[in-house]
């Protein structure tokens, strides 16, 4: 998003204000939100709207646009138990549109974690105090506890999102109006005259739109055959799309290949051909199974949420946590360790999920996480036993969270604030669904690492990976590397030689020594500014793999247990 160059950014001209008047220049403008089934609008056309439970600005978006040419829908989603309006969701965040590529108007689309709503700005030194009466005025947003907007903190927001050229592009507009007329009618949306009327689309457009786009393109080269781990399979055996998507070479990158993924049932969608795919769509489940799988050095993710694999926890309880992502992580090391041969996971999640800590949703979610990741410092420990090796379980799997603190004069208005605005500190919530595998392949999108993102039949999701080929295997030393260091000195304030080498014993030592430092800064008494924000997570694991809290509640936060706790939700909102 590009902000006012004045200063001013709680200036009136809104991205509501763009969309319509490109709408009133004869640009076709459609957008589709998730109806948040708990937002009413108030039945007297009075402004007033009930915001809802999750406060997604739903009924809010649709009253800004009445008597503007811009199409708005919302659609809840809807399921065959008809409890999924009330608790499930539509959690995609894409935006396609058309841009000069090359000369030539072209399809670009953008697909990510970042949501079009307010509070989601940041730049990498994530300020807290500093920026609320510059960078972030009229921008404030806070969801972890009641502070005022003068004495801050803002919540700091980490998040990735990617742009998409080619067939890959075209694919997002298929599912757009997949997900367009589902439910809906297929008024103002003619997104099968796109590729006819952007002549120019880059790339070409993907076999699995045949049908969807009619205009023929020229003969173009053929590209390097695609390793078999890009045509990624449904549970159902049936791919989301025939062939792989071959995206266009952006200025001065290579060629990158693309394969889009969704989580997503015959609910949500309506189908190009009936009966050509199956009622329910895993492949970024699937994806992220096999990738991990298939990996030889190191998988690095940052995600809202680490849950899963609840059978195989050393717990008395199981809230049906299917998905084996973190046991596929596990596996791998084990594996690794078995065979002698270095590996490293690093994961980053935020120090807890949005929303204040103590209350029970937040600490179901925490609950889930303590033992999702013990259950793998277990395993790993035990693994060390069998070869006889005394290196820790956090050798190979690095556990963090993020975080920010800022000596910023305290304002006269603090007397009785919340313990975060005295302490100067706050954590940055890490928004990002996004992992990259041995530096040759990247999955970014909208799904968490839980069962509402990953089973296809819960919240519906999309995401996209790639790799950039070079002679017929994923590149291993280019922007999938440059995007990975660039993020790490970001967090961890450096770029050694070592961080070249992600699965060395030197790289996770370096590691882990940042993160420790960084939570002594940021949990210790004196207020001081932080050059880098990545934290050791507040567990403590022993070398034989037992995994206990490190301190008994979050800093500034005294009646929030840092392993959670089960409560009478029920388990399916919560995993």
């Amino acid at each position: 998003m590009i902000r006012n160059e004045s200063g001013d950014h709680g200036s009136k001209v809104l991205l509501g204000h763009i969309l319509r008047d490109k709408a009133e220049a004869g640009v076709r403008v459609n957008i589709l939100v998730w109806d948040e089934i708990s937002s009413v609008p108030d039945k007297y056309g009075d402004p007033f709207v009930v915001e809802g439970v999750m406060g997604t600005f739903d009924e809010e978006t649709r009253m800004f646009f009445q008597k503007t040419k811009v199409n708005v829908k919302a659609m809840f989603r809807a399921g065959p138990l008809h409890v999924e309006e009330v608790i499930m969701s539509h959690h995609q965040k894409t935006i396609i549109c058309d841009e000069d590529v090359a000369g030539k108007r072209s399809v670009v689309a953008y697909v990510g974690g970042l949501d079009v709503t307010c509070g989601r700005f940041d730049t990498p030194k994530h300020p807290l105090f500093s920026s609320l009466s510059t960078l972030h005025k009229g921008d404030f947003y806070q969801t972890t506890c009641a502070v005022k907007v003068e004495t801050g903190p803002r919540q700091p927001w980490h998040d990735i999102h990617c742009k998409l050229f080619g067939r890959v592009a075209m694919d997002v507009a298929q599912n757009f109006e997949e997900r367009w007329v589902s439910k809906l009618d297929k008024t103002n949306i003619n997104v099968a005259n796109v590729s006819e009327k952007l002549v120019g689309v880059a790339g070409g457009v993907s076999k699995g739109l045949k049908g969807f786009a009619k205009k023929k393109k020229k003969k173009e080269e053929p590209a390097p055959a695609a390793p078999k781990a890009m045509v990624v399979e449904d549970d159902g055996g049936a791919m989301l799309y025939k062939k792989d998507h071959l995206g266009s070479a952006a200025p001065g990158n290579g060629a990158w290949k693309c394969q889009l993924l969704r989580s997503i049932d015959r609910y949500s969608v309506v189908q190009q051909k009936q009966g050509d795919v199956a009622s329910i769509w895993r492949t970024i489940y699937n994806t992220y199974i096999f990738r991990i799988c298939a990996s030889q050095r190191f998988v690095f993710i940052e995600n809202q949420y680490f849950q899963g694999s609840s059978y195989f926890w050393n717990a008395k309880v199981n809230p049906k946590a299917h998905n084996l992502i973190p046991l596929a992580i596990t596996n791998k090391i084990v594996n690794k360790i078995h065979a002698g041969e270095p590996y490293a996971a690093y994961i980053i999640v935020p120090m807890f999920p949005e929303g204040e800590p103590a209350t029970i949703g937040m600490q179901a979610m925490l609950h889930w996480q303590f033992y999702t990741v013990s259950m793998m410092y277990d395993r790993i420990a035990k693994a060390l036993k069998e070869v006889g090796s005394s290196r820790h379980p956090t050798d190979y799997l690095v556990f963090m969270c993020l975080g920010n603190r800022e000596n910023f004069p305290l304002p006269a208005a603090a007397d009785n604030a919340h313990l975060c605005v005295k302490n100067r500190r706050h954590m940055i919530y890490v928004h990002s669904k996004f992992a990259i595998i041995d530096d040759e392949y990247v999955i970014c999108g909208s799904a968490n690492i839980n069962d509402r993102s990953m089973r296809g039949n819960r919240d519906t999701e999309i995401a996209v990976c790639a790799h950039q080929p070079a002679g017929g295997a994923p590149k291993r030393d280019g922007e999938v590397q440059n995007f990975r260091l660039s993020l790490w000195q970001e967090h961890f304030g450096e770029s050694p030689a070592c961080f070249r080498a992600p699965e060395s014993p030197e790289c996770v030592a370096r590691i882990q020594e940042i993160a420790k430092k960084n939570w002594e800064l940021y949990s210790g008494d004196e207020i001081i500014d932080m050059d880098s924000h990545a934290l050791i997570y507040p567990y403590n694991v022993s070398s034989d793999g037992v995994m206990e809290p490190s301190v008994p509640h979050f800093p500034d936060y005294p009646k929030a247990p840092i392993n959670g706790k089960v409560t009478p939700l029920p388990s399916i909102v919560t995993t």
